[in-house]
């Protein structure tokens, strides 16, 4: 990427007063930047899914450290996040129309600041918590992109992906990870 396009995405970050943080430099990003809009997807919940997902997310806050002063911090969820688990498992089936899925791994996750994810593995994120009401952004193209950080809507990531959290603010999420298919 031309060091202008990376001066201009700094500015507009700086512009919309959103502290930006790169997690990472490389051909990921780059490749990212300059036009991968396949990288994220969107899956709206369903409305009945909100008695679990108030359910976990009194769980999980009662479970994660928001005290965190490194960037990341990951633990055990509590058996009140399996319903969420179970829809985040249910939507990835039904977007990769599979009759099955094995090799799963689930965790709580509270970060801060930038984060990159997706290399490896197909994850689904469903976000729980925003402190402060925190903006959290991603890019397609070379658009910045803000994610609503609510339940209602889980966020499929399929290659490696940028997020950034703005500057002291925390997200929680439930972070499923599912084996990539050949």
């Amino acid at each position: 990427m031309s060091g202008s396009l990376l001066g201009l995405v700094f500015t507009i970050a700086l512009h919309k007063s959103i502290p930006f943080y790169l997690a990472e430099s490389g051909p990921g990003f780059r490749r990212n930047m300059s036009g991968n809009d396949r990288s994220i997807k969107r899956l709206p919940l369903p409305d009945d899914f909100e008695a679990s997902a108030e359910s976990a997310t009194r769980a999980f806050c009662s479970k994660a450290n928001f005290d965190i002063v490194s960037d990341f911090w990951r633990f055990d969820l509590p058996a009140e996040c399996s319903p969420v688990v179970e829809e985040a498992k249910k939507l990835y089936m039904q977007e990769r129309s599979l009759s099955e899925i094995t090799d799963t791994t689930q965790h709580g996750v509270v970060l801060r600041r930038g984060f990159n994810i997706g290399l490896e593995r197909d994850i689904i994120i469903i976000p729980l918590v925003a402190i402060d009401n925190v903006t959290v952004i991603t890019w397609e193209k070379i658009e910045m992109i803000p994610i609503d950080w609510s339940w209602k809507t889980a966020i499929l990531i399929s290659e490696r992906t940028y997020f950034n959290v703005e500057e002291e603010k925390k997200i929680g999420e439930v972070l499923v990870q599912f084996k990539k298919r050949e």
